[in-house]
């Protein structure tokens, strides 16, 4: 389906809009970077060092669930500075399924773990 673009008189109006877009890639990597960044120092390279502490399972997939809703973030971003906005609205729409069943799994695996 093609997109719809807005003509104007100015000719540079659209190549604006089309940069200002890819400003809110640049701004999820960055945020999906210093998390990781942040995180990598007590989790990731103790993790990978096997120096990590012995925790629950229920730490591993609170920890793995929001790793991978950081990688969610650009991926969003991207879609939309592309123009591919059906498919940024299923992706959204099923990551907003994602964090109810964090709630209920997590309440699940303190109940059974």
């Amino acid at each position: 389906m093609p997109q719809a673009q807005a003509t104007t008189a100015h000719p540079n109006a659209v190549i604006v809009t089309r940069t200002r877009s890819w400003i809110y890639v640049g701004l999820a990597l960055s945020m999906s970077a210093t998390a990781f960044w942040g995180f990598s120092y007590t989790y990731f390279m103790p993790l990978m060092a096997g120096a990590y502490p012995q925790v629950s399972p229920v730490v591993y997939l609170h920890g793995w669930s929001f790793f991978l809703w950081f990688l969610l973030l650009p991926a969003q971003a991207f879609l939309m500075a592309k123009g591919h906005r059906r498919a940024h609205m299923t992706l959204g729409a099923g990551s907003v399924a994602w964090p109810l069943s964090w709630c209920s799994r997590e309440s699940w695996l303190r109940r059974y773990a």
